[in-house]
């Protein structure tokens, strides 16, 4: 057993604990990990110590808690024990690692730790020359472990570093690509191939294909500190990641989960980012109930932005034309196909019979029968037209209610004046033929850039993507079409 204790401010004296295990660095004096036990005020201080980074006093020696510790407890009465260990043990994409050794199984542990961490192409036949080097030249760094049969190394190494140190070995001839085969040509299955060397493949897609942005590169805004709310690394990863896109390409499609933040903190900065922080017009279309929700996240989110709700074409006219300011523009999927009233125009003759006001062929359902008027209570594709003469069977209705759509207000009055137009719960919108879906495709042509959000993008079938893609990239969807069914 150890002690380990350290000095309780709030008590203004030490307290002491118990430690059966620890690991530090010999260089720094950095604790690595610890396990200790004592009455329950004692642990509880000296973790609170360890979290704050104060110095620990531990078998006669006195060494620096640095980074995050995760920690496990158990409270056994009025006793508790605790293992705190180093995050850096459990994230290998961490500045320097920790790698806990069990079972001597060294080789394997470091070789685990450098495949996931870097792209360099290693095989694993180099595992004991590469560890050895990494070992003499001072990248993998021996830490002190007591009190338990274990070993513990930081790995302390760039990827050009290591790029360096694998092909110094090349050039010398210790280590291959090249040498013999190390497995039967003719028993091998693809599968074993290919996890065989699938670091050497994985290094080949990423030199084929760079993604526009990598998380495990991040590249820094300074913009995304000054939002009113800081988004998690996983939405800002979303956030910056979309505006990489739109660098290059007019619409993204972000597909989150129900409350991973599309509406607070992933929808709004986009634009914001993207421009820069200077003024913008975007026009945003979610269903009837998140107008509300959009117009508080945009105010509590966006610095300096305006968010204001659009009830009809009437409020487009009261749009500013001059951009000197950062504005949002809200309108429900609802108020934005609303338009005119309908009424179908066909002949009705006594009988009940319906027929073509220009061709004058009377209408009949797949068993010769002769339709009636109930064919007509609604407007769907199937009695949009004349089966026979392809007339159009519906016309305004002058006697109802009159009303302007707003998406086709915008699409031949404000072509280009928004910047972009943000769109929620896309998958809404996916019908072929409906009036929601076609005002998304008018607003998708008619704003500069397009951010389609949801949470279900597919449903198992090929229609639920098919006329979002049409809509927001037609050019491409024909292009991809034509290339099917066009003999080459």
């Amino acid at each position: 057993m150890y002690s380990l204790s350290c000095y309780d401010s709030e008590k203004k004296a030490y307290v002491q604990a118990y430690a059966d295990f620890y690991s530090y660095d010999p260089k720094t004096w950095q604790l690595n990990f610890v396990s200790f036990a004592g009455f329950d005020s004692a642990v509880q201080s000296i973790k609170a110590a360890i979290w704050k980074h104060k110095t620990v006093g531990l078998d006669c020696g006195y060494y620096y808690p640095n980074g995050r510790y995760r920690t496990f407890s158990e409270k056994i009465n009025e006793y508790t024990h605790t293992i705190m260990i180093s995050e850096d043990a459990f994230d290998v994409q961490a500045e320097r690692p920790l790698i806990i050794v069990w079972n001597n199984d060294k080789t394997h542990a470091v070789m685990k730790v450098l495949q996931e961490k870097f792209t360099v192409p290693l095989l694993d036949r180099w595992a004991d020359w590469l560890i050895k080097q990494l070992i003499n030249q001072n990248y993998l760094l021996y830490q002190h472990v007591y009190g338990i049969n274990a070993e513990a190394y930081r790995l302390d190494i760039t990827e050009d570093e290591l790029t360096k140190v694998v092909l110094e070995g090349l050039d010398c001839g210790n280590i291959t690509i090249n040498g013999e085969l190390d497995f039967d040509v003719y028993n091998i299955t693809m599968a074993d191939y290919l996890k065989k060397y699938s670091n050497v493949f994985s290094q080949k897609i990423e030199e084929t294909y760079k993604p526009l942005y990598d998380p495990l590169k991040p590249k820094n805004n300074e913009l995304i500190k000054t939002l009113k709310i800081k988004p998690f690394k996983a939405q800002e990863d979303v956030i910056m990641a979309s505006v990489e896109t739109l660098k290059k390409k007019k619409n993204i499609v972000v597909v989150g989960e129900m409350g991973t933040g599309k509406t607070a903190l992933i929808g709004p900065p986009i634009p914001y980012i993207h421009a820069d922080g200077k003024p913008y017009n975007a026009l945003v279309m979610c269903p009837g109930h998140l107008i509300n929700k959009w117009k508080r996240q945009i105010e509590a989110t966006i610095p300096d932005a305006e968010a204001v709700i659009m009830e009809s074409w009437k409020d487009v006219l009261k749009i500013p034309k001059t951009k000197d300011k950062i504005r949002y523009y809200i309108i429900s999927k609802d108020k934005a196909k609303l338009g005119y009233a309908e009424k179908v125009a066909v002949i009705k003759h006594l009988n009940g019979h319906i027929s073509c006001p220009v061709c004058g062929k009377k209408f009949k359902d797949k068993d010769d029968i002769p339709l009636t008027e109930d064919y007509f209570k609604s407007h769907t594709t199937k009695n949009d037209k004349c089966p026979y003469c392809k007339t159009k069977l519906w016309q305004a209705d002058k006697d109802s209610f009159r009303r302007y759509p707003v998406a086709e207000y915008i699409k031949r009055h404000m072509k280009g004046f928004f910047d972009y137009f943000i769109a929620d719960e896309v998958h809404e919108l996916k019908g072929g033929d409906t009036a929601q879906g076609n005002s998304f495709g008018v607003l998708s042509g008619s704003c500069k850039k397009t951010i389609a959000l949801t949470g279900t993008l597919l449903g198992g079938y090929p229609t639920d993507i098919f006329y979002l893609l049409y809509r927001l990239n037609p050019k491409a969807m024909v292009r991809c079409v034509c290339a099917t069914i066009l003999p080459r």
